[in-house]
């Protein structure tokens, strides 16, 4: 009776033009999808979803906007605040300020100040003639805001009762001080200069904040429009910025650079697309020396790459059939397809030169290697596909998109490679016996040679391997789990430096914000919850890791010192009627720099608390610690109070990704274990291929303790991809030990064989899985290269587990040998 695999076998290597076409027009109808691929390279879509965050930032940026998406323009000088540095300020300012892309831009000389208009002896009169009419000259008013419009308007009224008036009040009633820009036209005056310098010291709103305390670093601050939140559009908002700076060079001893937290995501963007243009063709190139090393035969070279180019086409069209769009992670995707996809082409075509070897010629060898070799495969594609589609179980949508595109992808390379290389091998010229793919040659020796050495001594090295598994384990389990922005860049790299640069003169770019919320209307308003918010921030400014901190009482005290001196900021407030007068003068100029920290009705509020960028460790433990203040001092007045913004989102998201991870590496481990028991028939052969395949992933998280690599988001990846890929080379043992036992009772001869017929590929695919994502070393992205290593440890230590540690369970637990 002839059994489907002999059926497809048959259909395959007998009808190869046909399969080949088939494969061709698949191919074309797919790769008519790339022309609607989509790219959205947003990194925010990594972070976790945890707890009720989603709704709270929605909230949040509901009430104040996105206030973490702020681009920096820093610029350097001896002395920013001279005429020449400040001029430069100026014009960037303005023309950031002119943009489509800029809702607001804080700068030096566009700052909202208090400032004097008209003469004094104008002002003086103004002043009494208000103090005259509100101390009961004319006809009543119902309030002081009524009482200004009457005065405006001319309406005559009479004033209950006589009232102080304050007199900075009476200054802004009459026309005497206003807010207005540090710097009233184009050109900065020396005047407008000087009166910017002494307004600025000390001021908690701009020192440290604005303006480095040696005064060699300024920051012109642009928030973002709404829109401007998705990487696309803040490519080309990069894009226009850098096309301005190149077309305005700055004075000599003046340095201009970007920083921010859009400009980081947008670079580390634009180094992804960069590596993907060297490394998937010198992916390529790798794979096709090692098989040029491994074959000697022309077919063996083009065919497998053919095989894995096709494979790639078909998913990425595919992407673009069902809208699935190239985000931050899945980009990798056609170069994992490419790098992982080369093992099945390594051991079709090395089974393929073994039936040679064999006698038979080259349609006859394609058959009875697709006939050994379809369920062996597609056991190693599906157990990777696990792997990926693991990553299911994650809270983070960028992730489950990643494991499904990725699981897709492998058993698409499947199909295509055990369809399209048998065929295409049907049809080429055979090599002559000794030569190509038809040779055997010292290395199948070596491996026959080692494996007898194995059998023969077994105990030695279980015992061996226990002691490594037992040692790397215990340090395996010291890896430290944490993740920080700038953990992606060499310490060389500008964006590392610039951030550094923000985070030791200025505040930061990573922000804690402190979301306070009311039922009562006007209630944040109230002297003592202003205060107990000014209390809060300078108690976190003052935790470790924290820069500083920032809210609606740092522009009130601004103002008191304006009216009553420096000493005013630092006083707490008592009276109402001062913070109310103070909103009112700081709402009289063009902006409304208040809103941007209270709502206008006083049930909303925030403080602002900058960090360094320390680690998601760290900032955890500083999140918790100001949260835990932060309701101490806050639910007693009756105020509920959540954290978000970018350092606490981002940091307590990698704890739900990891948690995600651990999950999904012990689901991928419970099913490969179930399927390979199911599909072998056997507990025997599920049991022995557990710890070869976990000994690799111990070694990998030892290795990241040795060399201080952390677990994060991108590195834990690895051991959801990595226990599918482990396991391959055990199941290709396993299926020709089953194999060559139906041919030979001997345990040790069955192993022997098995060895010798799978031992080459084995190899083969190993070497081409570490040189393959060894070609990440060449990214400029410290994520990337720490992947390809990180990978390439896994895939070493699989080697040695598959070829020493399991020939030598399968000999103590088969029986006995010869």
């Amino acid at each position: 009776m002839t059994s489907p695999l002999d059926s497809f076998a048959r259909l395959v290597t007998q009808h190869p033009k046909a399969v080949l076409a088939a494969v061709l027009v698949a191919t074309v109808l797919a790769s008519v999808g790339i022309g609607s691929l989509r790219a959205d390279f947003t990194p925010s879509d990594l972070f976790a979803k945890f707890e009720d965050q989603e709704a709270v930032s929605a909230a949040f940026q509901a009430d104040f906007g996105n206030t973490d998406n702020l681009l920096l323009m820093l610029v350097e000088s001896e002395n920013v605040l001279d005429l020449t540095t400040l001029q430069v300020v100026h014009d960037h300012a303005r023309w950031l300020d002119a943009q489509p892309f800029s809702a607001r831009v804080n700068a030096l000389t566009l700052l909202p100040l208090p400032q004097q208009v008209g003469g004094e002896d104008a002002a003086a009169a103004e002043r009494s003639a208000l103090a005259a009419i509100y101390v009961g000259l004319a006809s009543p008013a119902r309030s002081l805001e009524a009482s200004l419009r009457a005065l405006a308007t001319g309406e005559p009224y009479v004033a209950p009762e006589p009232l102080a008036i304050p007199d900075a009040l009476l200054a802004l009633a009459a026309g005497e001080r206003t807010v207005g820009p540090a710097v009233a036209g184009d050109t900065v005056t020396a005047q407008e200069a000087e009166a910017l310098a002494t307004r600025i010291r000390g001021s908690g709103l701009i020192e440290g904040r604005l303006l480095s305390h040696d005064r060699t670093l300024t920051a012109i601050v642009v928030s973002l429009e709404p829109e401007f939140t998705r990487n696309d559009a803040i490519a080309d908002m990069v894009d226009a910025v850098r096309e301005h700076l190149a077309e305005v060079a700055p004075p000599e001893g003046v340095r201009i650079t970007l920083s921010g937290l859009p400009y980081v995501r947008n670079d580390v963007v634009q180094k992804m697309r960069a590596d993907q243009s060297i490394m998937l063709p010198l992916s390529l190139l790798v794979c096709l020396i090692l098989l040029a090393v491994a074959f000697r035969w022309v077919p063996a070279m083009t065919l497998p790459i053919g095989a894995v180019l096709v494979s790639a086409l078909v998913l990425v069209g595919g992407m673009g059939w069902v809208g699935e769009p190239f985000n931050i992670i899945n980009n990798i995707v056609p170069l994992l397809i490419i790098i992982i996809g080369i093992s099945n082409s390594i051991h079709l075509v090395n089974r393929y030169g073994e039936e040679l070897r064999a006698g038979h010629d080259g349609v006859a060898a394609a058959a009875r290697s697709v006939r050994a070799m379809t369920v062996a495969c597609f056991l190693t594609s599906f157990t990777t596909a696990v792997g990926f589609a693991s990553l299911l179980v994650s809270q983070t949508d960028t992730l489950r998109r990643f494991g499904l595109t990725a699981a897709v992808g492998v058993l698409i390379s499947y199909v295509v490679t055990i369809t399209f290389l048998p065929a295409a091998l049907s049809l080429v010229r055979a090599p002559k016996a000794g030569t190509g793919a038809a040779r055997e040659g010292a290395l199948e020796a070596l491996i026959e040679r080692v494996t007898r050495w194995i059998v023969r001594h077994p105990w030695p090295v279980i015992v061996a391997g226990t002691i490594a598994f037992g040692a790397t384990f215990a340090v395996g389990t010291h890896v430290q789990i944490d993740a920080a922005l700038l953990d992606q860049f060499d310490e060389t790299d500008p964006i590392y430096t610039t951030t550094r640069l923000v985070e030791s003169k200025l505040s930061g770019v990573r922000p804690i914000e402190i979301y306070v919320r009311s039922d009562e209307a006007g209630r944040l308003h109230a002297p003592e919850v202003v205060n107990a918010l000014d209390a809060l921030g300078a108690w976190a400014a003052a935790q470790d890791g924290a820069l500083s901190s920032m809210s609606a009482a740092t522009f009130y005290h601004e103002i008191a010192a304006f009216q009553r001196g420096p000493e005013a900021r630092t006083e707490p407030f008592e009276d109402a009627g001062e913070l109310e007068r103070a909103r009112a003068l700081l709402h009289a100029g063009d902006t409304r720099p208040l809103d941007a920290w209270v709502t206008e009705d006083g049930t909303r509020a925030r403080v602002s608390v900058g960090v360094v960028d320390m680690g998601a460790r760290a900032t955890i433990g500083l999140a918790d610690a100001i949260e835990a203040e932060a309701r101490a001092q806050l639910e007693p007045l009756g105020l509920e109070v959540h954290l978000t913004g970018d350092a606490y989102v981002a940091s307590k998201g990698l704890d739900a990704v990891i948690s995600d991870l651990v999950g999904s590496l012990g689901l991928a481990v419970v099913v490969i274990f179930a399927f390979m028991m199911l599909l072998f028939r056997s507990l025997r052969f599920a049991v022995v291929s557990v710890p070869p395949n976990v000994l690799p992933l111990v070694t990998t998280a030892a290795f990241m303790v040795a060399v201080g690599v952390k677990l994060n988001a991108a590195t834990a990846i690895i051991f959801s991809i990595s226990i599918g890929m482990a396991v391959d080379g055990a199941i290709h043992v396993l299926a020709r030990f089953r194999e060559e036992q139906s041919r030979t009772p001997d345990v040790d001869a069955a192993l022997i064989a098995s060895a010798r017929g799978t031992g080459k590929a084995i190899l083969m695919t190993c070497v081409s899985l570490m040189l393959g994502f060894g070609v990440m070393f060449a990214s400029s992205f410290v994520p990337v290269r720490l992947f390809g290593a990180l990978i390439a440890v896994t895939i070493a230590g699989t080697l040695v587990s598959t070829a020493v540690v399991l020939p030598a369970l399968l000999k103590v637990t088969s029986g006995r040998g010869s």
